[in-house]
């Protein structure tokens, strides 16, 4: 029968514990990593601008996406953009875990920055959900091809409320 040493020998010392050993975990400030990810129809979009057009562009949209996503005369692209929107404001809301609490839409707003790239911005619920997280960092990324529109929010948090991206300010 073979017996199993241990891995140090017995005349060295045995090796320390991490420094973080005895630390609570809310002192260590870990940073955590969210994403949320939500791919939307376009077609599903189109058949909503169908109905009640004005209806639902002011309940979904910010007047600053709806003037973006119909500066194009292609009716196709308008729906596009849209349902890109739409899916940023799906995939943040999964990203922030405000599926369970409930959130506007036009609370969550998808800006462009000066050079074309999408940004998104939050208000309200979301912005406070945001600072609670103590979101520091925001990568979002859009996508449509086709008959889908894709979104990819990804969030960098820290515990401490101090680094927190989205301070108070109001709209």
């Amino acid at each position: 029968m073979q017996r199993f040493r241990p891995l140090w020998p017995r005349a060295t010392v045995r090796p320390r514990a991490p420094a973080t050993a005895g630390v609570p975990r809310r002192q260590l400030l870990l940073p955590v990593l969210r994403t949320g990810v939500d791919l939307a129809g376009v077609a599903d979009i189109a058949q909503a601008l169908g109905g009640n057009r004005e209806r639902y562009l002011r309940r979904v949209y910010t007047p600053q996406e709806i003037d973006y996503a119909l500066s194009t005369p292609d009716v196709d692209l308008q729906a596009a953009r849209l349902a890109a929107r739409f899916a940023a404001k799906e995939a943040a809301i999964k990203a922030l875990g405000l599926t369970h609490l409930g959130v506007s839409w036009t609370s969550i707003e998808v800006v462009r920055d000066a050079l074309g790239q999408p940004i998104l911005t939050l208000h309200d619920n979301a912005q406070q959900r945001a600072r609670a997280l103590g979101v520091y960092s925001c990568s979002l990324s859009l996508s449509h091809d086709g008959p889908f529109a894709l979104a990819c929010v990804t969030l960098l948090c820290c515990p401490d409320p101090s680094h927190s991206l989205f301070k108070s300010t109001t709209r």
